[in-house]
């Protein structure tokens, strides 16, 4: 009964997010070719159950039959089992040997790049999926982070038991910034991809904050009908600053590798800049990473310049030509820290030799 109760309230809440908005509208995300999708800033829901019949028939019951509820409980049979020590077979990650000795020398500042690192980068995503029976919907954005202005994808796919897809009556999505409540039902659209089979595309408002959103879909499956909700988020940045990669420079400095980068400041504060190093055919073969904190920085143009550790690239053995890779740029001193769109990569490097570095 218990479980029951859990499952219908989470499905309430979930819902909820359909009802029509009860206060005066903020636009926030646009459809392309739609008008503004409505969202309230205030918005405050509460689902309340009553369980005082259920506790006071627990009380009636515990106290009728005391020994019997507390063996139900697990009470009375309660025992210490002495710890046994499992050792997990070896997996990917588990023998990653860390940044080297060498992150000391540089401070912190340049590190061996980790051999299970990816040449794409390390972009966040997760995917929800709905509670109960099959059919079941699973959604997700390909990145948690979206740039300001920039498109927003919401993915949705809704399978059976053996992962077939199913052809729902109807799928549609509500997205509210967070706190608020949800706008008018914007329907997904069918999509031929892999491992998904609906798409919603918006773009993102110009104002960073943090943002929900719940796929709804409903048809019948088996003769049965269904109805099923999946929610997740997604985080809106805006930089306040910017970096050019076209006007980057990688030279030898001190036997060093330096990437120096202009940088447009337009938000004063305090910026991270990282970046990694790799080598080998394509560019595939993980060197050395490099970043640095930018304390106070005043608004304007400015270079600014990170550097790969010269004795990390000689003990790696690998020659160049070199790429720069996953370039990242972000103020820190802002909550959430607000970042730009990552560089995927650099153009390549000349071809120095692993032993010109030290």
């Amino acid at each position: 009964m218990k479980r029951i109760l859990v499952a219908a309230a989470v499905l309430i809440a979930a819902l909820a997010m359909f009802r029509a908005p009860r206060e005066g509208p903020e636009t926030a995300l646009n459809q392309e070719g739609e008008a503004p999708v409505s969202v309230p800033r205030r918005f405050e829901l509460a689902i309340v159950e009553d369980r005082r019949a259920e506790r006071e028939k627990g009380v009636e019951r515990r106290e009728r039959e005391p020994a019997a509820e507390a063996a139900r409980s697990g009470a009375a049979a309660l025992k210490l089992v002495p710890p046994v020590e499992t050792r997990l077979p070896p997996a990917r990650g588990n023998d990653d040997p860390g940044p080297g000795e060498e992150i000391l020398r540089y401070d912190g500042r340049s590190g061996r790049l980790s051999p299970n690192a990816s040449p794409d980068g390390t972009e966040i995503t997760t995917k929800v999926a709905s509670s109960g029976p099959a059919p079941t919907l699973i959604v997700w954005v390909p990145s948690l982070r979206v740039q300001a202005g920039a498109e927003v994808v919401i993915k949705a796919a809704i399978v059976d038991e053996a992962g077939a897809p199913v052809a729902p009556a109807s799928i549609v999505a509500a997205i509210a910034l967070h706190g608020s409540p949800p706008g008018a039902e914007l329907p997904l659209h069918p999509v031929e991809a892999p491992d998904h089979q609906f798409e919603l595309r918006l773009r993102a408002p110009a104002e960073p904050g943090m943002f929900d959103y719940v796929v709804l879909a409903r048809g019948e499956l088996e003769g049965e009908r269904f109805q099923r909700a999946a929610a997740g988020t997604f985080q809106v940045n805006a930089a306040g600053a910017r970096i050019e990669a076209k006007d980057a420079r990688v030279e030898r400095r001190a036997g060093d590798l330096a990437l120096t980068v202009p940088a447009y400041i337009d938000r004063p504060g305090t910026y991270w800049m990282y970046a990694e190093l790799w080598g080998g055919e394509d560019g595939t073969r993980p060197i050395a990473f490099a970043r640095q904190r930018f304390e106070g920085i005043a608004a304007g143009a400015r270079p600014l310049t990170i550097a790969f550790g010269g004795a990390i690239i000689r003990h790696s053995g690998i020659d160049g030509p070199y790429l720069v890779r996953n370039l990242r740029f972000q103020q820190v001193d802002s909550f959430p820290p607000q970042e730009q769109e990552p560089i995927a990569s650099l153009a390549p490097t000349q071809p120095w030799q692993a032993t010109d570095f030290n």
